[in-house]
């Protein structure tokens, strides 16, 4: 079932017209915060840490 709520989300914010990585994102925040338990601040810290990194680029 949250498969087909993420692949909805995904979709219908495409449909709308909003840009591939900003749907993506949003229905990544959406799914973290509205179906799993996972505290605001550890995200935080991952992304503001995960930036540092040169290796993604």
């Amino acid at each position: 079932m949250n498969t087909l709520i993420i692949f909805g989300l995904l979709m219908g914010l495409m449909a709308i017209g909003m840009p591939v990585g900003v749907a993506l994102g949003l229905t990544v925040l959406t799914f973290m915060f509205g179906f799993t338990s996972v505290p605001v601040e550890s995200v935080a810290l991952k992304m503001f840490t995960g930036i540092e990194k040169f290796e993604i680029m």
